[in-house]
């Protein structure tokens, strides 16, 4: 079983990055919070014959600054440096689609950023369980250079990337893991964050590849979490 200390922090790597979907580009004074009770996950996929990549998903309530609306993160594994990293977003919130850019912009992969319908994607949780499907692929290609100069592409070992459509689904267990985060390390916003989440074992599904099969034993259930940002 992987220890606690670990999943801990798979949960606060995957919250810092991938809440800045809920950035409001003209609201640079303001302080936006955004909730996400109905449920959200955390999960490394390693499936044969596939580089190893990591999905983050987040349903966002009705009374968040930002509008309600589902996401999905892609983050490809690189070796070189020994970390995840976002290359992909599909959303169905507006808001969500037109910031998530600008707030990755030089620090990490061009994070392409995809407006789909409310049907492509879809999250649901029910107690410590959790769905997450989409109906369209998460792909495309890897371009620009890291502050070294060094291209994504040889950092990430790869120059491109899918995920076809597919699900997942997840049953949460054990003990509650609280978060609490204060995240000043981006050029733009701080970050507060606190969250409730479940260790989590779970399936995923994807037709194109063929594939049935379990999900890493690093996949999270979020039942709770609310974020609020402070722009400089």
């Amino acid at each position: 079983m992987v220890k606690l200390s670990r999943i801990s922090s798979l949960i606060a790597a995957g919250l810092i990055l991938a809440i800045a979907s809920s950035m409001v580009v003209p609201a640079l004074a303001s302080t936006p919070t955004n909730y996400y009770m109905n449920g959200g996950t955390t999960t490394v996929l390693e499936i044969p014959n596939q580089p190893k990549m990591q999905v983050y998903a987040a349903h966002y309530e009705p009374r968040s600054d930002d509008g309600p609306g589902n996401s999905i993160r892609l983050d490809l594994w690189a070796a070189k440096a020994n970390a995840f990293m976002p290359v992909a977003i599909i959303t169905t919130s507006p808001e969500r689609a037109d910031s998530l850019p600008l707030f990755f912009k030089g620090l990490l992969p061009e994070t392409r950023t995809q407006l789909v319908s409310p049907w492509d994607v879809q999250i649901y949780r029910l107690g410590k369980n959790l769905v997450v499907s989409w109906l369209v692929p998460i792909k495309g290609t890897i371009t620009g250079n890291g502050a070294s100069g060094t291209p994504w592409s040889t950092t990430l070992g790869t120059s491109t990337y899918e995920l076809p459509p597919g699900c997942i689904i997840l049953k949460g267990y054990g003990e509650p893991i609280t978060q609490t985060i204060h995240a000043t390390g981006y050029p733009a916003v701080i970050i507060d964050m606190q969250s409730t989440s479940y260790s989590a074992t779970g399936n995923i599904i994807c037709p194109a590849w063929h594939y049935y099969g379990p999900v890493s034993t690093t996949s999270t259930v979020i039942t709770s979490g609310v974020t609020t940002w402070t722009f400089k």
